[in-house]
């Protein structure tokens, strides 16, 4: 199973955050406006979402009932469902 370890978290409209797995892919975590999306970069890609050369995986996306003042705990808990667990 993948692990991953967040870097950063937080913010409001929108709630992002970014983070690394254990296979060394890059992940951005975003929620606005009612919904949330999860991307998943490539191997050797930056950390940062704004310098990866495309868009990433889609790992997931829902619904966001906080519409993006989503708090750190239910951000780990749909990151974890999809990544695994934190390291």
């Amino acid at each position: 199973m993948s692990t991953y370890v967040i870097t950063e978290c937080g913010g409001h409209c929108p709630t992002q955050a970014l983070g690394m797995t254990s296979e060394g892919r890059p992940f951005y975590f975003r929620a606005r406006g009612g919904g949330w999306a999860l991307r998943v970069g490539e191997p050797g890609w930056p950390l940062e979402y704004v310098d990866w050369p495309g868009e990433g995986a889609l790992a997931g996306e829902g619904s966001d009932p906080s519409f993006g003042y989503m708090e750190r705990p239910a951000v780990e808990a749909i990151l974890g469902g999809l990544l695994g667990g934190a390291a």
